[in-house]
Order: C-alpha cells, then structure tokens, then sequence
C-alpha cells in the first residue's frame, strides 16, 4: 500500500512501464492506468489525485506528476504531449495546431503498426504515434498504408482512453489490416511532419511557417493541382487526399519560386468561363478567404499568394485582397483597360488583338501586363481620329486624306479593323 500525502501516492508506483518513442502523453497515461489494474484511465486519474481532463489538455503539473509517479523523464512526456493554448487552438512540442488539423476526439492508427507492437511487447506494447494526431498525416511511412479510425467511443470510456479503445476494438483492428492497400507513394510530406513534431527544422520556406497552416497549405494547393479548381476535398477519399498532398508538398518544399511556378500552372490550366483568382485557384481561394487576415502567422502564405494575383490579374492599386493591399496596378482586363483609359470595350478588344499584346488562354479571356504594355496602350487612348484632325487643323476631309496619302500626316496607329487614328503630338 502506498502511501498517500494530499490524496496522491508520496512513492512512484511499483507497476509502471517504459516510455516509447514518438509516444503521446494520454496514450502512456493510458497504459499505465491498464498496468495498475484499471478499465478507465479517468478512474486511474482519480485515484492518483490527477484530473483525467488535467491530462487531456496537457497540463505540465499533470505531466510532471505523472512523470514522478511512473519514474519517467518530465521533458520526454510532456515533449509529445497535446497541450491546450485557448479555444480552437492547440500544441505539440512547441508546434501550433487548430481543432481543423488537430485529431482530439478521434483515434486514428496504423493496423500493421498496432499489429507489430502486440508481437513485440504484448497487447501493453500498443501504443498512439504523435504524428497519427495530424489529421494531414493519412499515410504510414512504413507500412505504405493509409491510416484507420477507430468506430466512435461510448461512455464512460473516454475518447482519450487509448489503450482501453484499442483493446476492445482489436477484432476491428485485425480486419483492418486486411483490407488496407499499400499505395505506391514516397512519404516526403509524412516524414517531413515527424520531422517537425520531434522538433527538427532547417529554416527553410515551409520550417518557418508554423505547422498547421502548412497542413492546410499543402492539401489545398496539391488539390487543385491534382483534381483541378473544382474539386471540394470533402468529397476526396483517402488515398486522393495522400496523393494530392504529396504533390502539394513536392511544391512546398521549394519555396516561393516553386509556389510561384505552381501558381501559373494552374492559372494557365484552368479552363473556367468565370475568369479570376477565385474560379482558378478553387479549393486554395477558398480557404485563403476564410482564415483570420488579422493573425500574422498566415502571413507567409498570403502574401505569397496575394502578391501572384497582383502580378498576374486585373487588380486595381489600393484593393485590399486577403489582407494585403496591392500596391500598384500591373495587369488590366480589357474592361478594366478600356475603363482606365476612356475607350469602348470593342475599341480596346481590336487594339490588343491586333497589336498582340494580350495573353488569352483558352479564348476565355485577354490580359495584359502594365508593366510592358502599360505606355502602348496610353499612348492609343491619346491618339485622334481624322475626324478631330479636321476639326483641330480646320481642313476638309479630302485634305486631311490627300495629306495623310502623301506621308506628311502620319498615323501612330494604322491596324486592322481599326481607322487609323493620330497622336496629338503629330498635328500641331
């Protein structure tokens, strides 16, 4: 019998186990509550004075106290321990996570991996990865498998109760491992989260934005990648969903020149009628539009973003987008042109066409950079008919012609399906 001090063991316990690696906090309380004889790691709690909730939300005090009850090192159990910040928001060795990239609730599992540790250690040795708490993560490395959820809890067992859902799931588990199919991908995205979760970075691009806007970053962009701007990923399975963010990541991984080079292939992909970053762009657009503009943390990738609409769509100086302001205009549509420059549509349709200086993709839409074309086409907007020519020099139309056919009144622009029009510069 142990002695007690303030409804807490004074003595660790005489049943307890070893840490394993990568292993959650919950899922080590778990076990531990199964060594010492109890069905819910909640009553295990109790019984050690500790609120099952204290650990639940990673709680240092519950960790450290946890750590000296089981003779293990406070800095290894709490390291993979997930710890409540505020609502909605979550860590995991110093890694923010939100309630959308973050399995709380739900239990997700290799069944190869489970299967492994019953044949090493015993039905004790089953143990929770900290990168199966990652809803991004779907895919073991090892086994090239995706990974399983368990069914739903019922009380009292808690959803937390690792081991105790596992064992009495374990015929489930078992059938799982039948029916999962290896699938012939690299795990770069994979390794690169553990990579993150156990603390490692090589300050790149991807290293210095935090990890669960990475997360999402990834799985929208290789989405539309993958699937095109019309894909929902809620209606991708899980294998779809493991290839598209192992496209993304292949991306990701490079930087903002590969972002950027990603970006305009699927600007020069898209086939949508509705021309514009939010039809091209998709789920990606999407998301962009619904995280907080305020929190700085999505900087990264919404200037990133922001600053290729800037360059590659009609975006007036000034417009705010996702945040960020533009801060000059570089590319006009032919209304946004026309409008600027106090031409008709069709007059300004004619004029990039037949001076080539438009981009149109798929005849859905014409384009054009500011910053080449931008004094070609002011020019145009200043240029005259022969009609003001008359008029300002007080010539006939036959003598505006007769001096226009012998070279001594030459148009700036004579193109097709366009009169030839002067610039003012000329007929003073």
């Amino acid at each position: 019998v142990q002695a007690i001090h303030g409804g807490r063991p004074v003595t660790p316990l005489a049943l307890t186990l070893s840490l394993c690696e990568r292993e959650t906090a919950q899922s080590f309380i778990s076990r531990l509550a199964k060594r010492n004889g109890l069905n819910f790691a909640q009553d295990f709690c109790a019984d050690m004075g500790i609120k099952w909730s204290d650990v639940t939300r990673g709680s240092p005090i519950a960790m450290r106290e946890f750590a000296r009850l089981a003779d293990v090192d406070f800095d290894l159990l709490l390291r993979f321990a997930v710890r409540k910040r505020d609502a909605g928001h979550y860590a995991i060795n110093g890694q923010t996570l939100t309630s959308g990239t973050l399995a709380r609730q739900s239990i997700r599992f290799c069944p190869h991996c489970l299967i492994e540790d019953t044949q090493k250690c015993g039905s004790l040795g089953r143990f929770d990865r900290v990168e199966w708490q990652l809803l991004s993560f779907r895919f073991c490395p090892k086994h090239k498998i995706c990974l399983c959820a368990l069914p739903t809890n019922s009380y009292p067992l808690s959803p937390y109760d690792f081991w105790q859902r596992v064992d009495r799931n374990w015929g489930y588990i078992k059938r799982c491992t039948d029916d999962a199919k290896a699938i012939q991908i690299e795990p770069v995205f994979e390794e690169y989260l553990k990579h993150r979760l156990l603390g490692h970075q090589d300050r790149t691009w991807a290293d210095k934005t935090e990890l669960d806007i990475i997360c999402r970053f990834t799985e929208r962009l290789g989405i539309v990648l993958e699937f095109g701007p019309k894909a929902n990923p809620k209606d991708l399975t899980i294998p779809d969903l493991v290839r598209a963010t192992a496209i993304g990541f292949e991306v990701v991984k490079l930087g903002p020149k590969g972002l950027h080079a990603a970006f305009e292939t699927i600007r020069l992909a898209s086939c949508s009628t509705a021309k514009g970053y939010h039809s091209d762009f998709g789920a990606l657009s999407r998301w962009l539009a619904l995280v907080d503009h305020n929190e700085t943390r999505y900087r990264p990738v919404l200037r990133i973003f922001s600053d290729f609409v800037f360059k590659k769509y009609a975006v007036d100086r000034g417009h705010v987008l996702f945040g960020q302001k533009c801060p000059k205009r570089q590319v006009h549509n032919l209304t946004s042109a026309a409008k600027a420059l106090n031409l008709n549509r069709p007059r300004m349709t004619k004029f990039a066409t037949a001076m080539g200086i438009g981009e149109n993709h798929h005849e859905i839409g014409i384009s054009i950079d500011t910053n080449k074309h931008g004094p070609l086409i002011e020019e145009f907007a200043r240029c005259v008919t022969s009609t003001i020519v008359k008029e300002r020099l007080g010539l006939s139309y036959e003598m505006v012609d007769r001096f226009f056919r012998s070279g001594l009144l030459m148009p700036r622009f004579n193109l097709p399906k366009l009169a030839p029009v002067f610039h003012p510069d000329d007929i003073t």
